[in-house]
């Protein structure tokens, strides 16, 4: 059986000093699977997270976030 498309990124994260938007989106979808997900999965949720937070990344680049 295959599991459906990603759910939507979060509404909201913190983000954690040494995070990165594959981190978060990999422990998201980690939260929701009950396992460890697979880059497979990880990278249409990951392009998700990073469209939903372009206008937050106030470096511009979607590999560069901050803590806070």
């Amino acid at each position: 059986m295959l599991a459906g498309p990603p759910a939507a990124p979060p509404v909201e994260v913190v983000v954690q000093r040494g995070d990165n938007l594959w981190s978060i989106a990999a422990a998201q979808l980690a939260a929701q699977l009950g396992r460890s997900p697979t880059d497979a999965e990880i990278i249409p949720y990951w392009h998700q997270l990073i469209d939903a937070n372009l206008p937050r990344l106030t470096s511009g680049d979607p590999d560069l976030v901050y803590p806070d």
